[in-house]
């Protein structure tokens, strides 16, 4: 029969219970408290990321101060990498830690935001005194966070760009890719204007409508009406055709639009010139037709060597017939 563990048994010093450790397998990550993979940095996968963000937040900090708005070439000027900067800017607009104003420029997050991420995410950092920077008035600016409905910016490594996805009540709706920031957040700014969720701003630039275009020539996307429009540029400027609710209507109705624009372009040049529809269609050049502008019947036709002649021009459409059945024996 076998004998019953004690309980105060100094076995189990040796061999402790698993259920002792449960306190310390449901330890999380001291900043969030989400489960971690490695205990050895006591922090989750996330928040590992963001305190890396930390030195090169403060490596920003030295070119550019709280609050204080720049174009991404002004740090380049300044002997920043293209690549490295992009990147950085990129990472520190998901965290919030960068804005874009409403002129479509970067704008450093406010001191008290700043530190808040340095004090929750940091390990000894100290805190940016308002002293150290000078002072910048405050801007109108997005968060892109809070559009994300509408427009996503990011930059890609891939092709070396910036690229912007609009999206509509469908989904993704298209993406354009731009080499300077500036462009890709000052489209992005447009677009969600557009939509009405951004304030217009009284600058005459601002004023214009910009619609977000297809890579159909003539198809671009109304925002405010949420459907594709169609149009077709001429000499006296452009012509509207309609809107439709997908970038194929739209493409569809403006090419059946331009081949019955040729068609009518085609007759009204045969009237014009006067030339019978079935003569029209000959390959061979020979024609016999009616000029409204001489008021004759004019033969062209082809002489022994292949070369198209004109024949003479005739008062009526006989004497023209006659004139052609003897030109082509004497050529025969």
């Amino acid at each position: 029969m076998a004998r019953r563990k004690n309980e105060n048994s100094t076995l189990d010093s040796y061999f402790p219970d698993d259920n002792l450790d449960e306190n310390k397998k449901e330890e999380g990550c001291k900043v969030c408290g989400d489960p971690i993979d490695d205990k050895t940095f006591q922090r989750c996968r996330s928040c590992l990321n963001k305190l890396a963000l930390i030195d090169d937040l403060n490596e920003l900090l030295e070119y550019v101060s709280p609050s204080e708005s720049f174009r991404e070439i002004d740090l380049i000027n300044k002997g920043i990498k293209r690549l490295k900067l992009n990147l950085l800017i990129s990472k520190f607009l998901k965290e919030e830690l960068i804005l874009i104003n409403l002129d479509g420029m970067f704008t450093l997050n406010n001191i008290d935001f700043l530190n808040d991420f340095l004090l929750k995410y940091g390990e000894k950092e100290r805190p940016l005194k308002s002293e150290d920077y000078p002072l910048y008035e405050k801007d109108d600016y997005i968060n892109l966070n809070d559009y994300s409905k509408y427009i996503k910016i990011k930059f890609n490594p891939r092709i070396d760009k910036w690229q912007v996805e609009f999206y509509n009540d469908s989904g993704l709706a298209q993406t354009k890719s731009f080499f300077d920031s500036f462009d890709a957040n000052k489209e992005a700014i447009y677009y969600i204007r557009q939509l009405g969720v951004v304030g217009s701003s009284n600058k005459k630039e601002e004023k214009s409508k910009k619609m977000l275009y297809s890579s159909y020539e003539g198809i671009y996307y109304s925002p405010r009406r949420g459907m594709w429009g169609a149009k077709v540029k001429g000499f006296k400027g452009s012509k509207f055709i309609g809107h439709f609710k997908t970038e194929e209507e739209a493409y569809n109705a403006r090419l059946k639009y331009l081949e019955n624009k040729e068609k009518t372009r085609q007759k009204f040049i045969s009237e014009k010139r006067g030339l019978k529809s079935s003569l029209i269609s000959q390959s061979s050049g020979e024609l016999v037709y009616f000029s409204k502008q001489k008021g004759k019947w004019i033969v062209r036709l082809k002489n022994k060597e292949g070369q198209i002649v004109n024949v003479g021009q005739f008062d009526t459409e006989e004497e023209a017939n006659k004139a052609k059945e003897e030109f082509q024996k004497e050529n025969s």
